[in-house]
């Protein structure tokens, strides 16, 4: 059985998924909502609280593409640039770990979705395969040594 079966793994992954679906339909709604009441325009803060609450999850059946691609590739260094909520990074560091070797470092600009993602790695039993940077990606991956995969997600 792969980790991503795992009651674990396969748990938290089940419950975000159902999470962003009821979340990130509000949200969208409600960015309708302003983009109606404002001409079209939504000023950047309001913007950014938007971005802050949506998932921007990769849908299942890309989960377990991306979850293919690390398995088959076998790298020891996967980066991901965007990790959200850490749904992406839940199907890579459970590649890695069926792999018996690797290692993800994945960025956020959200300090909240990064920290998230991080909780979400703890719950999965994942946590000590990623390591997650919480920054403007172009900074955080800057010295990032040997990347044999990367996923731009961002």
């Amino acid at each position: 059985m792969t980790t991503l079966n795992q009651t674990r793994a396969q748990g938290v992954l089940s419950r975000l998924y159902a999470e962003a679906q009821a979340n990130d339909s509000k949200v969208q709604a409600e960015e309708q909502a302003l983009l109606a009441a404002g001409g079209g325009v939504i000023d950047d803060q309001t913007l950014q609280s938007i971005n802050d609450r949506t998932f921007m999850a990769v849908a299942p059946e890309v989960g377990r593409l991306i979850y293919l691609l690390v398995h088959s590739r076998r790298p020891a260094l996967v980066a991901e640039f965007g990790t959200s909520f850490g749904l992406s990074a839940l199907h890579i560091a459970s590649a890695v770990r069926d792999n018996s070797f690797g290692h993800l470092i994945t960025t956020e600009q959200s300090a909240t979705k990064a920290s998230r993602a991080a909780a979400h790695t703890e719950q999965a039993g994942l946590s000590d395969l990623v390591e997650i940077r919480t920054g403007d990606a172009f900074q955080t991956l800057a010295n990032a040594k040997g990347i044999d995969l990367l996923l731009l997600d961002g």
